[in-house]
């Protein structure tokens, strides 16, 4: 209903010189709960000195009718909501995306050259969209942003053998969204994390939902949900960040982890590609490994001790290689290429 009335409102508008272009309509819905996308995009926003500029919408209705009346240019918060503008009447041309992820059979792949610009949130998509045949000066390279809490001085980021924390994972559980448990790996997770405790570590899982699984996993597990303005306290708690999705834009806690001087051990997705390729206390896992393999590498990297220099010259490195991620900068690339 609301995409037929966004269509009604957008046959009948006109298009008129005195509108102001230089508002950014972002188109950011959500069902239950707002995405972690809309946090960034608000993130962006407020790190701006040109909020006055950004215009969020969840609904396609009252989007249709800004534009009408005042003008802009449309910035969808996820590529997925193509489809949806299309459908309502929006000219392509006049809409850019932020493209997290490539999915299978995903129904908005052909209508991407149709776009504006293509904001890709790492180099893995960025490079298989520009080999897809997607015309190069329509693609931005726009790393998922971090928070201003994660960005601490050096001094202030704790010493690995000070954290408390032996393995950290950091992700929502859903059992609403069924490809997550295949996606995210849910069960994997949950075998890695008992071998440890087994044998003695502390393992900490952080994210929303969890608690549904409190009576039915080992109880030496801690589960942690928390307000995300603690978060950076227990990252900077953790010693090594693990990651065991198929398929991530991000993931975001990848990026925190990173900034938090956590070791990371990873699959080769998403930001991976943008941080951990040459970083000396990143180890990459194949998708092929089971949880024998996790529990091996994570033992044996947990007994190599890593020394104060080499800490200090990585927490420097990862530093300079987080400015593309700060949100000021993120704001000034994004107006930018939208003028």
């Amino acid at each position: 209903m609301e995409i037929v009335g966004a269509l009604i409102i957008n046959l009948f508008s006109f298009e008129s010189t005195k509108k102001n272009n230089a508002y950014i309509l972002v188109y950011s819905p959500f069902r239950d709960q707002p995405w972690i996308l809309n946090r960034i995009i608000n993130d962006i926003k407020e790190s701006s000195n040109k909020k006055e500029n950004y215009i969020i919408f969840n609904s396609l209705l009252k989007l249709a009718l800004f534009k009408m009346k005042m003008g802009g240019t449309i910035f969808s918060m996820h590529q997925s909501n193509i489809i949806k503008l299309f459908f309502a009447g929006f000219k392509l041309n006049n809409i850019s995306t932020y493209y997290t992820h490539t999915k299978l059979n995903q129904n908005y792949f052909l209508n991407l050259n149709k776009l504006k610009k293509i904001y890709c949130q790492n180099i893995y998509e960025l490079s298989y969209l520009r080999t897809s045949g997607i015309e190069e000066s329509k693609l931005i390279s726009f790393p998922v942003g971090i928070h201003q809490s994660f960005l601490k001085p050096i001094e202030k980021i704790n010493p690995l053998y000070e954290r408390d924390i032996d393995v950290l994972f950091c992700l929502k559980y859903s059992s609403k969204i069924s490809h997550y448990k295949y996606r995210k790996r849910y069960d994997l997770i949950l075998k890695i994390s008992k071998r440890l405790v087994e044998k003695g570590f502390k393992v900490c899982i952080l994210g929303e939902g969890w608690e549904s699984l409190k009576s039915s996993i080992d109880s030496r597990i801690i589960l942690k949900n928390i307000e995300f303005k603690k978060y950076n306290i227990l990252y900077n708690n953790s010693k090594i960040f693990c990651n065991c999705s198929l398929v991530e834009g991000g993931p975001i806690s990848l990026i925190e982890a990173y900034a938090s001087g956590c070791l990371i051990l990873s699959t080769p997705v998403g930001l991976f590609f943008n941080l951990c390729i040459d970083d000396k206390l990143s180890y990459l896992v194949s998708f092929d490994k089971n949880e024998n393999y996790w529990l091996k590498k994570i033992i044996k990297i947990l007994n190599n001790k890593v020394e104060k220099k080499i800490f200090e010259e990585v927490l420097s490195l990862r530093k300079n290689n987080l400015l593309d991620s700060e949100f000021r900068n993120l704001a000034k690339k994004l107006e930018d290429f939208y003028s």
